[in-house]
């Protein structure tokens, strides 16, 4: 149900935001970490897409991707604008309403400039699909034909049995004293996911940028284990970022912009990358 902000909300809103009439901001959506904004331009709430990985994405990148799904670029309007500067690429989309998944924050319906000169940069490009219509009610809160899109996505995948035995088996081999280290360290690095500011983010490299991060993975490969078990939960993909940085390269297979897994989102390439690793341990 729409709402309006709290205080401390409003709070958190006059520091990313400058020149949003917080008094007025409606939030129709209360915060999570299923999905940011890219997925809710396209209307998923299922999955947190960023086929970037730890990085922006540049202007070109993001037509690229967008296109793929039947968008193409129009100058005067359109039911997605993508936010950023020339100089640090495209951090955020926005589809028409106009309305924001803030990172892992609060989705909020804003005016098109509300959310400019922040966080977010300004209005760098809007996107507009072929015969889909730009209008809609108060009480939709959403297009019609990115509605649809939604409804297609399934629930994150879920391991075996069979996958979970051999997982707590590889978890068990650990030597406790490292168990122990990995779960304070881990505990610490997941602390810092609740920041005011990095909630705001849809880029799940921008969540590894901290010292707590650095004492998890300079706790070494060994602790891969420990990071997949973490995997198999849907909530806690962002260890993505530091099994990036300790497995071997043959767990990770890019994904084609237009191949439909791309939807899937990070939860969705945890879930492989954590299947991938067991069959290669079996």
């Amino acid at each position: 149900m729409a709402r309006l902000l709290t205080p401390q909300e409003k709070s958190y809103a006059r520091q990313w935001f400058p020149y949003m009439n917080v008094d007025r901001t409606i939030v129709t959506g209360e915060a999570t970490q299923q999905y940011n904004c890219l997925a809710w331009s396209l209307g998923i709430t299922s999955y947190w897409v960023w086929p970037w990985g730890s990085r922006n994405a540049t202007n070109d990148e993001m037509t690229a991707f967008l296109r793929r799904y039947g968008y193409q670029v129009n100058y005067v309007g359109g039911q997605i604008c993508s936010y950023g500067s020339p100089w640090q690429g495209i951090g955020h989309a926005a589809r028409y309403g106009w309305e924001s998944k803030c990172g892992s924050w609060l989705r909020l319906r804003h005016t098109l400039y509300e959310i400019t000169g922040g966080l977010y940069g300004s209005a760098q490009a809007f996107y507009n699909k072929s015969g889909a219509r730009l209008t809609r009610t108060e009480e939709e809160g959403q297009d019609e034909h990115i509605e649809e899109q939604d409804n297609e996505m399934q629930p994150a995948s879920q391991l075996s049995d069979e996958e979970r035995q051999m997982l707590r088996q590889e978890v068990e081999r650990t030597d406790e004293s490292l168990r122990r280290k990995f779960d304070e360290a881990y505990g610490a690095w997941k602390a810092t996911w609740s920041d005011p500011f990095l909630r705001m983010s849809s880029v799940p490299g921008d969540y590894a940028r901290s010292q707590q991060f650095f004492n998890v993975v300079t706790l070494g490969p060994d602790i891969l284990p420990l990071l997949m078990e973490k995997l198999s939960d849907p909530n806690e993909f962002f260890a993505l970022q530091a099994v990036e940085r300790l497995a071997p390269t043959e767990l990770f297979i890019t994904v084609e912009l237009d191949d439909p897994q791309v939807l899937r989102g990070e939860q969705g390439r945890a879930h492989d990358v954590v299947t991938r690793w067991l069959s290669l341990k079996g």
